[in-house]
């Protein structure tokens, strides 16, 4: 037989597919491949990724090679080198964040009245430096309080009235001293030792003088 450029055979019954079929395809028609599992196209040729390859591309059958930036078995999972520590990694390199979170990372929690004298430490809630507190770190603390009527007026430094010194106002101012014979134990009020007397405590009894003198 002289069989026409589609057949071949001793009887003309073979198909003839040209390209050839490829990766175990077979020749079922003249130029028609049918295709062994996992490979697809006119010749064979195209691997098959039955779910696709989204982000990448199917190299062999069932197998895909993901672009930059992606993973997974279908090239689905984007990836973010340095980890989304409270959000999620939507894209390449791109982190969204929870809420209260911020930062390329995710990292930094968000406060947003901000933390004037103090730190974000959590979201919403701020650590004040010492001598802060508030919500926002912007209200003055005196650590140890101020007595007497005083005042906080700086991160632990108290405003005294008159009268009463030291950093938390607890000791009392007399105008003129008590001298070594007694002591100051409210506004300008002293308090004598024994032996002494006097409004500030300079007189101190003798033998003979008895008078505002305990007896021994």
């Amino acid at each position: 037989c002289t069989c026409t450029s589609s057949w071949t055979g001793s009887r003309c019954t073979t198909p003839v597919c040209s390209p050839a079929c490829a990766n175990g395809g077979t020749c079922s028609a003249p130029n028609t491949c049918t295709c062994a599992s996992g490979w697809s196209g006119s010749t064979c040729s195209q691997p098959v990724c039955l779910s696709g390859c989204i982000h990448g591309s199917c190299t062999v059958p069932g197998t895909c090679v993901c672009s930059s930036g992606w993973t997974g078995s279908l090239c689905t999972t984007a990836i973010c080198s340095g980890g989304c520590g409270n959000g999620a990694c939507n894209s390449p390199g791109v982190c969204t964040c929870n809420s209260g979170w911020t930062g390329s990372t995710c990292n930094a929690p968000v406060c947003s009245g901000g933390c004037g004298n103090g730190y974000c430490s959590s979201p919403g809630t701020c650590t004040c430096n010492s001598g802060w507190t508030g919500s926002t770190c912007s209200t003055v603390s005196c650590q140890y309080g101020c007595y007497n009527g005083g005042y906080c007026s700086g991160p632990n430094t108290c405003t005294c009235p008159t009268g009463w010194t030291d950093s938390v106002c607890s000791t009392p101012v007399c105008s003129i001293s008590c001298g070594a014979g007694g002591e100051c134990v409210a506004p300008n009020t002293c308090e004598c030792y024994p032996q002494y007397f006097g409004v500030y405590c300079r007189q101190r009894c003798g033998r003979r003088r008895m008078i505002n003198c305990e007896i021994p």
